[in-house]
């Protein structure tokens, strides 16, 4: 309780046998994917059980990464995932639903391509009685421009036109190499040259989704979408499934496992990670040593 260290044990941890370490991260992954898939169930239930609803609003809320995930989990259930279903065929008009409901084409533009999208949305908006969401809910401050909700936005409507039967696809395929092409997309060429509206950037570049954010979609949305989806269906073997897309998945790097790194405990993959993570946000931040089986083992030995 004394200890000025972020990580109280950073100096006892490796006293502890790698099998009790084990054994605990594995009961940390456990309680995170509990703690997340609470709330998922409640989603489903909101959606009529609708599955391929539930992974249309969990993948936008994670292409809005941690800064953009609450307005982009509000863009997606602005609007109803069978209308851009309609529009399979017609990549601009997916883009004008969603930069529309967006609440970002509401300005006076000089470019050709955001007036096309007003026009398109003008239309498709008072045919299926949309309502946008405010547009100053988007951040873009201290983002790098890759970044930015724009073309988060242009890259999850390309996404929607690539694959419409995502949810049954990701359901049935359980690897690595076979689910990372499902997400492989990238922004129509308008943003080869644009990160906003109106502001042209002076060298071109294809604005794809790079591989750390497509292992992020995997670690947040894709295995914990298999297990609670195993789990409803009460097939055990689908859920060791799920897990182990997660242990194929390298370990996320960030301010808390760079911690561990430097003390350490290093992670082996994605499943380790995200243990780590479970264990320093809900015991070693708080100090609830006497509830993490690490904290109990030094206790007891000395």
């Amino acid at each position: 309780m004394q200890s000025s260290g972020k990580l109280p044990c950073a100096r006892q941890h490796d006293k502890v046998k790698d099998i009790t370490k084990e054994s605990w991260l594995s009961r940390l992954l456990a309680e995170r994917w509990e703690q997340k898939l609470g709330d998922w169930n409640v989603l489903l239930e909101n959606s009529a059980e609708d599955w391929r609803n539930l992974l249309y609003w969990r993948m936008a809320a994670n292409f809005g990464f941690k800064t953009n995930a609450a307005p982009f989990l509000m863009l997606a259930q602005s609007l109803n995932i069978n209308i851009p279903t309609k529009h399979k065929d017609h990549l601009m008009q997916i883009e004008a639903l969603l930069f529309g409901q967006a609440g970002m084409l509401e300005d006076d533009f000089q470019d050709d391509y955001p007036r096309e999208l007003q026009r398109e949305y003008d239309y498709l908006r008072k045919k299926y009685r949309l309502k946008p969401i405010p547009g100053h809910l988007w951040k873009f401050l201290r983002m790098r421009p890759a970044n930015f909700p724009t073309v988060r936005i242009a890259q999850f409507a390309a996404l929607i036109y690539k694959s419409l039967q995502l949810f049954s696809q990701i359901i049935e395929t359980h690897s690595i190499k076979e689910i990372e092409p499902l997400l492989e997309v990238t922004a129509s060429s308008y943003w080869d040259t644009h990160f906003q509206f109106d502001a042209a950037q002076k060298v071109a570049t294809k604005k794809s989704l790079g591989k750390t954010s497509v292992q992020n979609i995997i670690i947040n949305t894709i295995a914990p979408i298999q297990f609670l989806y195993a789990a409803r269906q009460d097939t055990h073997k689908l859920q060791e499934r799920a897990l182990q897309l997660l242990e194929a998945v390298p370990a996320e790097k960030n301010n808390i496992t760079r911690l561990w790194d430097e003390n350490g405990w290093s992670a082996e993959n994605a499943a380790q990670s995200q243990a780590l993570l479970q264990l320093y946000n809900n015991y070693c931040s708080s100090k609830r040593c006497l509830e993490c089986t690490i904290g109990l083992n030094i206790i007891k030995a000395s």
